[in-house]
């Protein structure tokens, strides 16, 4: 007798890393979990939205942001668990 199981996924990636990002940057780069959205926020506005590779780098492309401007990055996985936010001052 065969049964079928479904694992949920309700583990949430662990919190992205971020390369510095300086007033003239037109990227912000890092690392996050393999095949995860990546998502960047000035406040509660979404300014950058990408994908990581399979080897978890992910490039999203920005407009020049203000020196001393917070960016929080989120990740989301797959099952729509999000990651805690990881917050860079921009130099």
């Amino acid at each position: 007798m065969q049964k079928s199981v479904t694992v949920v996924d309700r583990i949430p990636p662990s919190t992205p890393s971020v390369n510095s990002i300086s007033y003239k940057s037109k990227y912000i780069s890092g690392r996050a979990e393999a095949n995860s959205t990546v998502s960047a926020y000035v406040g509660s506005k979404k300014i950058g939205s990408t994908k990581a590779d399979k080897y978890g780098k992910y490039q999203m492309k920005i407009s020049p942001i203000k020196k001393g401007t917070s960016i929080k990055v989120i990740a989301i996985d797959k099952a729509g668990n999000k990651s805690g936010g990881k917050t860079v001052k921009v130099r």
